[in-house]
């Protein structure tokens, strides 16, 4: 290839780039002035206006501060102590929304906490992430308090459980669990 032909394709080549660049800038550039001189505000007219037949009326019957639920239980823990939180009543399904526990256990042992529940597909054992809170030399201290969504169905039960680590431990313990969420009703 001649020397002018190679600076000829080198001059298409940079004239091309630089038309090219210029191309996209150019829409963005008279789009932004377009609509820079057009913008105003807008304003909504004609709401509707909705009216219900004598005696109807709107309600959120799902919200939970409609059916707020609480309870609490307590057992002495041999190996365990295994307590009825509640019988959820007909017509209703519970959703829990908070577990606590608290419990004390001879020096040198643990805890470990559970809440069981029933639905239409059985029963499920939720685990309770148990921390402990300390020692008087005598007793150690452990509590839990954790945000679940666990759901208990009509006529079951919902009970919690506190089992002692090691199970053949000496001496006595106690806990104590607390729940609170909603009920919803259902047909």
């Amino acid at each position: 290839m001649s020397m002018p032909t190679r600076i000829r394709s080198r001059s298409f080549a940079i004239l091309g780039s630089a038309l090219l660049i210029g191309s996209l800038a150019v829409p963005q550039i008279a789009a932004a002035e377009y609509w820079g001189d057009y913008s105003v505000p807008v304003r909504v007219i004609n709401t509707p206006t909705v009216t219900f037949a004598p005696g109807a009326s709107i309600s959120n019957a799902d919200n939970p501060a409609f059916q707020p639920f609480q309870a609490t239980a307590s057992g002495a823990i041999g190996n365990s102590a295994l307590v009825t939180l509640t019988t959820v009543p007909a017509n209703k399904r519970l959703v829990i929304e908070y577990v606590s526990l608290s419990a004390s256990v001879p020096t040198g042992q643990k805890v470990t906490g559970t809440v069981t529940t029933a639905l239409q597909s059985g029963f499920a054992t939720f685990a309770v992430t148990v921390a402990p809170q300390g020692s008087d030399g005598f007793k150690d201290y452990y509590a839990a308090s954790q945000l679940v969504r666990i759901y208990a169905d009509p006529g079951s039960d919902v009970s919690a459980e506190c089992v002692r680590v090691p199970p053949l431990g000496t001496g006595t313990g106690t806990c104590s669990f607390a729940i609170s969420g909603y009920f919803v009703d259902i047909q």
